[in-house]
C-alpha cells in the first residue's frame, strides 16, 4: 500500500494537514484525515470529498524504471531527436525540480512532471512508464 498519492491529492485541496490514517483499504469509514490548525471548513470538506470519491487504485504501489530505461525507450521508439527534446527539458528546469531530478536513481512512473513532460513533446507516457 502507498498513501502517498492520496495524500498528495488531499494536499491539493487542503495543503494544511499533518497527515491521513487507513486502517482498513477498502472501508473508507477508516480513513482519517488530520487537519491542521488552520485547514478551513471548506478545505475540509474538500479533502474529505477525495477521499469520498477516490478509486482505490490511488493506493496502489508505486512502479519505477530507471532514467537510463526511460531514455532507451523514448530513443528507441521516438527516435534521438525527442531524446535531445527530452534533455533539453531537463536543463531547463528550475533549480528544486533538478536537483531532484537528478539526485533520483529511478522514475516515478507516475511522477506528475516527467508525464506531462513526455506529453509536452508529443509522446505518450504510456509508451515509455511502464
Amino acid at each position: 500500500m502507498n498513501p502517498g498519492k492520496l495524500e498528495t491529492a488531499i494536499k491539493a485541496v487542503c495543503p494544511n494537514i499533518w497527515g491521513i490514517s487507513i486502517n482498513k483499504i477498502d472501508d473508507k469509514a477508516t480513513w482519517r484525515i488530520d487537519f491542521g490548525d488552520e485547514a478551513t471548513e471548506e478545505e475540509k470538506a474538500a479533502a474529505q470529498a477525495v477521499i469520498d470519491n477516490v478509486d482505490l487504485s490511488i493506493l496502489d504501489d508505486v512502479k519505477f524504471i530507471t532514467k537510463n530505461t526511460a531514455y532507451d525507450r523514448i530513443e528507441l521508439t521516438h527516435g534521438k531527436e525527442k531524446l535531445n527534446q527530452v534533455f533539453d527539458i531537463l536543463d531547463n528546469l528550475d533549480r528544486v525540480n533538478r536537483r531532484r531530478y537528478d539526485d533520483a536513481q529511478d522514475i516515478d512512473c507516475s511522477n506528475a512532471l516527467v508525464i506531462s513532460m513526455l506529453q509536452s513533446i508529443g509522446i505518450n507516457p504510456e509508451d515509455i512508464l511502464y
